[in-house]
């Protein structure tokens, strides 16, 4: 079986983000917490690189692909705040408080995500800017690369 396509630009802005919030966090003494979010760290990044590794996708699907991973932070973020204040499991206070925590930490992520995949960019070579370009198939494929026959 044949594991799916990871777009390896946004798995590592993804997850060093993640790491750096999650060094943050853990710093501040909520490693518990950190640790028990870098599970969904991982599985989120994984879930973004994936969808992204696409060719082509719709409307829909790029925004269900930024819904899924949001709607987990603030089930998250609602059972965080459940934590702290005991409520009924379908009280309007804790999609509140999933909403207040859960939004603003999936948006700092994704937002710093997005700052480290552009610096990785940066500092990848591009074709054209002063790298050789790629062999020509036909040269490689006479066994002598860059010597046309």
């Amino acid at each position: 079986m044949r594991s799916p396509a990871l777009d390896p630009t946004i798995l590592r802005g993804n997850l060093v983000s993640g790491a750096l919030w999650l060094l943050l966090l853990a710093c501040l003494g909520a490693w518990p917490l950190a640790l028990a979010l870098t599970a969904y760290v991982v599985a989120a990044g994984v879930f973004l690189a994936a969808v992204y590794a696409r060719d082509t996708l719709t409307r829909v699907q790029e925004a269900a692909a930024w819904a899924a991973p949001w709607l987990v932070a603030v089930a998250l973020g609602a059972g965080l705040a459940a934590t702290i204040e005991p409520a009924d499991a379908l009280s309007p206070s804790l999609l509140y408080f999933g909403l207040v925590i859960g939004t603003p930490a999936y948006l700092a992520w994704q937002l710093s995500a997005l700052a480290v995949r552009q610096f990785l960019l940066w500092r990848s070579p591009r074709p054209g800017l002063g790298t050789a370009p790629p062999p020509r198939g036909g040269d490689l494929a006479r066994g002598r690369p860059g010597v046309a026959g």
